[in-house]
């Protein structure tokens, strides 16, 4: 398990961090989770690679707005609130910005943190904070988990860790910025987890084309 810190933790009236309340929640729905638990820890004792399993982070430097995504606040003043509008979810009190119906239909599937903030405002450190979850190593959660769980699909050779650009998208889209030290940071970690960008050519990239003579 990933512990993701930034040290702004908010605390209750007696003084608890919203993460040691869910903390105390999850040791108190333990025995009912025991045999997953046991099966997740037998899984990770193995040498089994497991499949058909991806986290991706889509990091929006200077995206729209959490107003205009997921938290549209139509009830607060029009200062506030979204400018164009909302759209129910499945889930009671839960409404997403009016461009995000397709999101909206499977909000039961998804875990909504409308409360995440932090007290930086350079957008560097920020990106860096943000992509880092503030832990001790500086690297981002791509690398750390390369780090973990090996550099390269041990069956296909397949990066763990990639990121994607504008321009690996397609020549239309070259033009477009293209920054990845924001949320590539190895920190203090070793070169060979940091990212895979097929963007930016080389042996990797060459490797991987198909070449029929």
């Amino acid at each position: 398990m990933f512990t993701l810190l930034t040290g702004g933790a908010a605390r209750d009236c007696d003084g608890r961090t919203r993460r040691e309340f869910l903390r105390v929640g999850a040791l108190g729905l333990g025995g009912l989770a025991l045999p997953h638990l046991l099966a997740a820890k037998s899984l990770g004792a193995s040498n089994r690679v497991v499949r058909d399993k991806s986290v991706v982070l889509l990091f929006l430097q200077g995206g729209p707005t959490h107003i205009e995504t997921f938290d549209p606040k139509m009830t607060a003043p029009a200062e506030y609130r979204a400018m164009f509008g909302e759209v129910a979810t499945a889930l009671p009190g839960v409404t997403f910005g009016s461009h995000f119906s397709g999101l909206a239909a499977r909000a039961e599937q998804l875990a909504i943190v409308r409360s995440f903030s932090h007290g930086n405002s350079s957008h560097q450190p920020a990106s860096e904070l943000v992509a880092s979850g503030g832990n001790s190593t500086k690297a981002t959660m791509g690398t750390i988990y390369a780090r973990i769980a090996g550099a390269t699909n041990p069956a296909s050779g397949i990066p763990m860790n990639t990121v994607l650009t504008p321009p690996a998208a397609g020549d239309k889209y070259k033009g477009l910025g293209a920054q990845t030290d924001r949320v590539t940071s190895i920190g203090s970690l070793s070169k060979a987890y940091k990212a895979f960008d097929p963007s930016s050519g080389g042996a990797i990239l060459d490797n991987m084309q198909l070449r029929v003579e």
